[in-house]
């Protein structure tokens, strides 16, 4: 369902941030397991079947590009800090800094719940898991803003772009609209529903 969605599309913008060879694999020459065994990738098999059809896309005129700027940044971050840094190097006028914040205090926030859930009352319990909701939602919304943003200023190049999200970026929708012209239809499209519509045996189209 995704691949004859991303089909009707001249660009398509995926939700991850850029790697080196992505753009070798597309056109061959890098081998796709070459290209994710730089990654660290939580589905193997999935991100290889990914690559294949998108492999296949590329081969067909479509214009494929990785746009994911938080995560981005945080790669940034993380090879910073291997470097010997710390965050008080990081500067404060910089997109650096809100996003280090934003993935410290929700990482935090979810090791205490952790930590509640175990050791902790009930009451401690539901506390530091509304915690990190607030924090959680905090940095995707900074999430969202920012992938916004970048894709404002590509979308408007090409006739029709599929833009890959997961449920939880909602809000990007609703960002996007007010990001691009106003004559710019932007459509938010829930796959899940396809694949429930199956199940109770009722038809929905793409």
């Amino acid at each position: 369902m995704t691949f004859a969605l991303m089909r009707r599309h001249e660009a398509i913008f995926l939700e991850e941030p850029p790697s080196a060879d992505f753009n070798d694999m597309l056109q061959g020459d890098v081998s796709i397991d070459e290209y994710l065994m730089s990654l660290d990738v939580e589905y193997p098999e999935f991100s290889r079947r990914m690559c294949c059809r998108l492999r296949n896309l590329h081969t067909k005129g479509k214009v494929i590009v990785q746009v994911e700027p938080f995560l981005k940044v945080l790669l940034g971050i993380h090879h910073f800090f291997a470097e010997g840094h710390t965050p008080d190097d990081l500067p404060k006028d910089a997109i650096e800094y809100p996003v280090y914040l934003a993935e410290r205090n929700a990482t935090g926030a979810l090791l205490a719940y952790y930590r509640s859930a175990v050791v902790g009352s009930f009451e401690e319990t539901l506390t530091a898991i509304i915690r990190f909701a607030r924090l959680d939602a905090a940095r995707f919304r900074l999430r969202d803003s920012l992938r916004a943003q970048a894709l404002a200023s590509l979308v408007g190049k090409f006739p029709s772009a599929y833009i890959e999200a997961g449920v939880i970026h909602y809000q990007l929708c609703q960002l996007l609209r007010q990001e691009l012209p106003r004559q710019t239809r932007v459509r938010p499209v829930f796959l899940a529903d396809f694949v429930f519509g199956s199940i109770y045996n009722k038809k929905a189209k793409l």
